[in-house]
């Protein structure tokens, strides 16, 4: 798997676009029934093109999925950097970033199921990594804004990154207009930067 993370990070704007287009066709059949003609024609290349470009079906896929994850990534890096957000606005940015495109992806699909299955047995510590470094991201911008202003042992910028996450995954599983979405997400965002 490090081959493929390390393929990915060196990813151009036409893989990228190749390999977003073939998130896409995995999103709508599945990783099982993902043929390589599907994915052929879904990049518009041939058979023995994408062979050349990809070692087989199962590389395809999880360079697909790092690359969607590492784009999500610098999105939310590129928003925790936004001076012009206020720490409510960045968090909320944040975390419509993250859970905003996966879930959105996620929903959309009868193989929501197979397909995080597969990815977590391919590249499953990759993804931890980024959840890792994504709660990071979410804990210095609550620490850089003071929060919470009265740290202790229970209760820990840390501690408040992880409850984020986590309460905003769930809150993108219930809620599935993005509306909805953001409205919770805005409430527990303000109650923990209000507290």
């Amino acid at each position: 798997m490090n081959d493929e993370v390390n393929k990915a990070a060196n990813i151009g704007s036409e893989e990228d676009r190749d390999l977003t287009h073939a998130l896409e066709i995995f999103y709508r059949y599945g990783y099982r029934k993902t043929s390589l003609d599907d994915l052929a024609q879904a990049i518009g290349v041939s058979r023995q093109t994408l062979y050349v470009r990809y070692k087989n079906k199962k590389n395809v896929f999880e360079l697909s999925m790092i690359n969607m994850m590492d784009s999500v990534f610098r999105n939310c890096e590129a928003a925790a950097k936004d001076d012009a957000l206020n720490v409510q606005e960045k968090l909320i940015q944040l975390i419509d970033i993250w859970h905003g495109k996966q879930y959105r992806y996620l929903q959309s699909s009868p193989h929501s199921a197979e397909i995080i299955d597969e990815s977590m047995a391919m590249i499953g510590d990759f993804i931890t990594d980024r959840q890792q470094a994504y709660i990071g991201l979410l804990e210095k911008t609550l620490s850089n804004s003071g929060i919470p202003a009265n740290p202790s042992k229970i209760i820990s910028a840390f501690n408040l990154a992880e409850m984020l996450y986590y309460t905003s995954k769930g809150i993108c599983l219930v809620h599935q207009e993005r509306d909805e979405f953001l409205m919770h997400v805005r409430k527990t965002v303000n109650v923990i930067c209000e507290s």
